[in-house]
C-alpha cells in the first residue's frame, strides 16, 4: 500500500537543509543517536514488514492490512476484510497479481510501460519501501514520549519527500514502532500509520509468486498501460460518455466515479471496460500527482464533451514557455498564458 501512496502523490521531493542546520545546535545529542539508529536499520533493511492503515476520502473506517516487502522491488499487500484482497506486486518485472478470495478470481496485469518509466521502475526497485529508507541521513527533531504497549516510546518528526513524519521509536532495542503521517489525496488531507514494523523479517519467496493459488481462476491482462496527457483524456473521456457529455468536479475525485461506474455495470474483473478505466484512472494519478505533483488547472464547470473552445485541463511543462492544454473535445496544444480560463496560480 506504500507502493499505492506513492503513487498517490507522496513523491514530491523536500529539502530540508534549513532545519538540519537548525537542529544540528539545538537537538539533543543523545536523541540524533537514537533517531539515526533507527533510520540507518531500515535504510539497511532487505525485507520490511508493517501494519498500516490509511483513512481514504469517502471511506467510513481506514483501510488497513499488512504489507511486505522484499529487495529487490517484491511488495506484497493483504487487505483487511472487507476487501480481504490480496496484491503482489513485481516491480523489476513489471507485474501485479491481484487476488480476489470472495470470487476466487486472480488478475494479472503486465505493465506495458514506456521505456522511460520501466527504466525509472527498474532503477528504483525497492520503491514501496524508498521512503522509509531515506530516513537515514535525515535528523529527526524529538517530540517527547508515548506509550505504546508497555513501551515509553520517544517520538521524533522528520521531513522526508513532501511528508511529515512522526516515528515513535524504543530506544534501547532501537527499533521503530509507530509512524504516522498525513498527506493530502483530492485536496483532503489523508491520515496514515503504520504499525507493528518488523525490520528484516524473514519472508519467503512464496509470498510473491505470480502464480494463483490452487483453486483460482486466471484472468490475464496485457493491455499497455498509457500515461501522461493521453491517460488523463482516456479517463475524462470515458466518464463523459457515461454521464452524458460532462465532466467529473475533479479529475480523480472516486466518488463521481463510483456514481458513473457502479460495479453492476461490469461482467467481471476482467471486462475490458473495468480494464480500461482502472488502467486510465491508476496512470493518471501517475501523471497528475507524481509527474505533475498536483500543480494543474482544471475548469470543468462550462464545458461539455465537444467543447472545442474550451479548456478544461492545463498545466506548465518544465522549460516551456506555453502551456499544455486539453479541451472540451479532448484534443490538446499549447497555449499561450493569456487563454487559460484562469490566471495560473503556479
Amino acid at each position: 500500500m506504500i507502493a499505492m501512496l506513492k503513487f498517490a502523490g507522496v513523491a514530491t521531493a523536500a529539502s530540508v537543509a534549513a532545519v538540519l542546520s537548525y537542529l544540528a545546535t539545538t537537538t539533543p545529542v543523545v536523541a540524533i543517536t537514537t533517531f539515526a539508529a533507527v533510520a540507518r536499520k531500515l535504510h539497511d533493511a532487505h525485507t520490511l514488514s508493517y501494519r498500516i492503515a490509511v483513512q481514504l476520502p469517502g471511506q467510513e473506517k481506514p483501510s488497513t492490512g499488512r504489507e511486505f516487502q522484499k529487495d529487490p522491488g517484491l511488495v506484497r499487500t493483504e487487505f483487511d476484510p472487507p476487501q480481504a484482497a490480496v496484491t503482489i506486486i513485481d516491480m523489476g518485472r513489471g507485474k501485479i497479481l491481484s487476488l480476489d478470495p470472495t470470487t476466487k478470481i486472480a488478475m494479472l496485469q503486465d505493465w506495458k510501460l514506456p521505456d522511460d518509466l520501466k527504466r525509472r521502475s527498474q532503477d528504483r526497485a525497492s520503491e514501496a519501501s524508498k521512503s522509509l529508507r531515506s530516513l537515514a541521513g535525515k535528523v529527526g527533531k524529538p517530540v517527547g514520549k508515548r506509550k505504546i504497549g508497555d513501551i515509553e516510546a520517544e517520538g521524533f518528526r522528520v521531513e522526508e519527500q513532501g511528508l511529515t513524519w512522526t516515528v515513535w521509536v524504543d530506544a534501547a532495542r532501537t527499533l521503530p514502532l509507530l509512524m504516522e503521517t498525513t498527506f493530502r489525496m483530492q485536496d483532503r488531507d489523508v491520515p496514515a500509520t503504520l504499525s507493528d514494523i518488523r525490520v528484516d523479517p524473514e519472508l519467503d519467496d512464496s509470498l510473491f509468486r505470480l502464480n494463483p493459488p490452487e483453486g483460482y481462476t486466471l484472468s490475464k491482462v496485457n493491455v499497455p498501460i498509457v500515461i501522461r496527457e493521453e491517460a488523463l483524456v482516456n479517463l475524462l473521456r470515458l466518464y463523459a460518455e457515461a454521464s452524458g457529455g460532462t465532466f467529473p468536479p475533479k479529475p480523480l475525485d472516486p466518488d463521481p466515479f463510483r456514481k458513473q461506474f457502479p460495479k453492476e455495470k461490469w461482467k467481471g474483473p476482467d471486462d475490458p471496460g473495468l480494464v480500461r478505466l482502472v488502467q486510465s484512472m491508476s496512470a493518471s494519478i501517475v501523471f497528475l500527482q507524481l509527474e505533475l505533483k498536483n500543480v494543474y488547472g482544471y475548469a470543468p464547470d462550462q464545458v461539455k464533451l465537444g467543447d472545442a473552445q474550451k479548456i478544461l485541463f492545463w498545466y506548465h511543462p518544465k522549460d516551456s514557455e506555453k502551456y499544455r492544454a486539453i479541451f472540451g473535445d479532448l484534443h490538446v496544444e499549447d497555449v499561450p498564458a493569456n487563454r487559460l480560463p484562469e490566471r495560473p496560480k503556479f
